[in-house]
């Protein structure tokens, strides 16, 4: 006659394997569970050693490959991309194209974007500085009076406050040869004679060329 077990004790026994189970995997989440090496910090990014790596459990009982998730907090994870540190520009070490200083030094290019945005006048400059004869820039130089009565900007002419001198603006960067005349060339602030210098200047072939390239 076949014996058949009883409910109890088919509890019992189930519980006993489940036991046996539990302990087989006690202390043994280190097969399955692989600890990173702590890695060498380069420059701003670390990152916490203690962080468990997720690896697969392969069970040789049966063949079957079972993977246990592991929670990874990010907010152990600080990683900072910008390892490389930030080149801050400073405008003020740029050349200024408008600074008829630095017009002899213009490339090709900067010439280029100085010609479509023209000469810059400081306005708010309205008279320099006194020579020896007691004769100075003023703003009245910017104005060409015509014979007729009327009057024109002479928008060709820059003055530089630092070198306290008056430049052509069309002849220092469109002539194609040497021209004569310090407006060309290192600038003029010969103030008592200032009206005449110019008058010459803007009625010189070379300047007229200049003005028409």
């Amino acid at each position: 006659m076949r014996k058949y077990q009883s409910g109890a004790y088919k509890r019992k026994k189930k519980a006993e394997e489940q036991n046996l189970i539990n302990r087989s995997y006690k202390g043994g989440m280190d097969k399955f569970v692989r600890k990173e090496a702590p890695q060498v910090s380069s420059g701003n990014q670390s990152v916490d050693p203690s962080i468990l790596a997720i690896v697969p459990y392969n069970d040789a009982t049966n063949g079957q490959t079972e993977t246990y998730n592991m929670e990874v907090e990010e907010d152990h994870i600080d990683v900072n991309l910008n390892n490389s540190p930030r080149e801050d520009v400073d405008d003020s070490s740029k050349s200024d194209i408008f600074d008829p200083r630095n017009w002899d030094s213009l490339d090709s290019k900067q010439i280029d974007i100085l010609a479509q945005k023209g000469p810059k006048r400081d306005n708010s400059i309205k008279k320099g500085p006194k020579d020896r004869y007691r004769k100075r820039f003023t703003t009245i130089f910017y104005t060409r009076f015509l014979s007729n009565g009327e009057c024109c900007d002479r928008d060709w002419l820059v003055y530089s406050k630092q070198l306290d001198r008056f430049f052509c603006f069309a002849c220092n960067l469109f002539r194609k040869s040497h021209q004569k005349g310090q407006l060309a060339n290192e600038g003029c602030n010969d103030w008592s004679h200032m009206t005449n210098r110019l008058k010459d200047h803007e009625t010189s072939a070379d300047h007229v060329l200049s003005m028409t390239n």
